[in-house]
């Protein structure tokens, strides 16, 4: 393969963009915005900074260390503050810590003493048999309420700002859905898992939190500063055909109209921007049920205070909040002590998570408002006194993709339309964990399966 068009500047269509480049192959990237990166954004001024889309990421294997080193990531890396191991769940009004380790797990305040008896008994329970369930059904077949409660709920609304009555269970988390399908149980699970390993002599690899020096905007800076040549921002891509062999895109730009023609073709956008594509019309009919996907809608405050200014030791990772103690605020990040550079000394930076799926009206109100709610319940969990002197809001209406129970057929139709047409390959955070190493890694898995298409042809 010769050439290629990818649409959309998101780390995902640069990721893909990126690959294609290094194996030879002459890309153009079309971002409709006039900045890429997609939901990563930051903010800042007098020594605070702050990532108000994706502030970190999770180091979780060798091939995605690997992937990061060949973009250039890796003299960037910054690894979170040991202390960022410990993460708070909020149960009647109080922040109360995890435990770190099973020895410290009876004493936790988190889960109930029947939700720990419940935890005990999980490898007890029958497997499921159903091909695919809410989170909510899923954990109360296993666990109980209470464990949905103050350990699932919380954890859904972390990772997706999402509604564990309505979040996939097999697309949102595959790994706990894999083990009860594999082994019967989560604990069987993962027992059998780390016997395996063992057999196999295969060292486990150590995951570590990471966010990058400047924050996430380094990830598309330096990619896109290795492509700048290829990368075209403000481009609003207004058809996509395949008269013949080659694919022909039309895009405008600032007024002016322009159209290329390439070998190869990657589809890098959010799944509601498909429709925008004019795709030809037996591809986007097929590719129709990802527009339907729901995208939970969030709004970030960021609040920088000195030190002094609040009660709470600041000691971890952050605050999740449970749809039953939350008030709209379903999250806050301790960004100053995960990592250096965040604020100035003797002050802190924290980020508010406000609405998500289960309370989507709070991340609608007006600004003042938001930043009313935020600081209010940061004086009610945290105990944050006085004024800030930082506050920011950013709003994502579209933030995380919600995977819908019964997902895999929108997967299965990009998968077929893969097959059916060479030269077309999809990617984007909806296809699996939008995490962003994961998002960085599937796009440059997507480049690899174009390039093969390609040799084969």
């Amino acid at each position: 393969m010769k050439s290629a068009i990818v649409i959309g500047g998101g780390i995902g269509g640069l990721s893909a963009g990126w690959r294609l480049a290094r194996e030879g192959v002459a890309v153009r990237i079309l971002e409709a915005r006039e900045v890429p990166g997609g939901v990563i954004r930051t903010v800042g001024r007098d020594g605070f900074h702050f990532d108000t889309g994706a502030s970190e990421t999770m180091l979780k294997s060798r091939r995605m260390e690997d992937l990061f080193g060949e973009m250039g990531l890796s003299m960037r890396l910054q690894e979170a503050d040991p202390r960022a191991a410990k993460r708070y769940i909020v149960r009647r009004g109080v922040p109360e810590a995890l435990p770190t380790n099973p020895f410290n797990a009876p004493f936790c305040k988190v889960l109930s003493a029947s939700g720990k008896i419940s935890i005990l008994r999980e490898w007890s329970r029958p497997r499921g048999t159903a091909e695919d369930e809410t989170v909510s059904s899923f954990a109360l077949r296993r666990f109980g309420s209470d464990v949905l409660d103050y350990a699932f709920n919380p954890l859904v609304s972390g990772v997706y700002g999402g509604d564990p009555d309505t979040l996939s269970m097999r697309h949102a988390f595959p790994v706990f859905w894999g083990m009860e399908r594999r082994y019967g149980s989560l604990i069987k699970g993962a027992f059998g898992l780390a016997r395996e390993r063992r057999k196999a002599g295969e060292a486990p690899y150590k995951k570590r939190l990471v966010s990058f020096e400047g924050g996430m905007t380094a990830v598309p800076r330096i990619l896109a500063s290795q492509m700048e040549k290829e990368l075209v921002c403000g481009a609003r891509v207004t058809s996509v055909e395949k008269p013949d062999a080659l694919w022909r895109v039309t895009w405008e730009k600032a007024g002016e109209r322009f159209m290329e023609e390439a070998e190869g073709l990657v589809i890098a956008v959010p799944a509601y921007e498909l429709p925008r594509l004019a795709l030809p019309e037996a591809i986007a009919e097929k590719l129709s049920v990802l527009s339907t996907l729901p995208y939970s809608p969030v709004t970030t405050v960021c609040i920088g205070c000195a030190r002094e200014a609040v009660a709470h030791p600041l000691d971890g990772f952050g605050v999740l909040v449970p749809r039953r103690e939350t008030r709209g605020v379903i999250g806050i990040l301790f960004l100053s002590s995960m990592f250096a550079g965040r604020a100035p000394d003797g002050y802190v930076a924290m980020l508010a998570f406000v609405g998500g799926m289960a309370c989507p009206q709070q991340a609608a109100l007006p600004e003042m408002d938001v930043k009313a709610l935020v600081k209010a319940e940061m004086g009610r969990l945290l105990g944050l006194r006085g004024v800030p002197v930082f506050e920011s809001v950013q709003r994502w209406p579209k933030a995380i993709p919600h995977f819908p129970v019964g997902w895999q057929k929108a997967l299965d139709a990009v998968a077929q339309v893969e097959q059916e047409t060479p030269g077309l390959v999809v990617t984007g955070n909806y296809l699996g964990s939008p995490a962003t190493g994961e998002t960085l890694l599937r796009a440059n898995d997507a480049a690899l399966r174009l390039l093969a298409t390609g040799r084969a042809g």
